[in-house]
């Protein structure tokens, strides 16, 4: 039985940058090829408990991908005005 691929993030932000900002989860193959990118609004991704926590978790499908080596690249922006490191 194959499992299942779970990606989470967690981390701290501040609540500054959660207004109108967008979290990209990009999978890239071994030569650096996009597979898919999942983005999200980070005010959806922010926990109402705790004012400077994200988490994000995301569940791909089974057999989404064939066997081989893949990284993630992970980015933080606000559409058409900056990039965050």
């Amino acid at each position: 039985m194959k499992t299942k691929l779970l990606i989470e993030i967690s981390n701290k932000i501040k609540e500054e940058y959660l207004f109108n900002t967008i979290i990209g989860v990009v999978l890239l193959d071994d030569t650096k090829n996009k597979i898919f990118t999942i983005e999200y609004n980070l005010i959806d991704a922010f926990s109402r408990n705790n004012h400077t926590d994200i988490k994000i978790l995301a569940e791909l499908p089974k057999r989404l991908l064939a066997p081989g080596n893949y990284s993630f690249l992970v980015a933080i922006h606000k559409p058409n005005v900056e990039l965050y490191d």
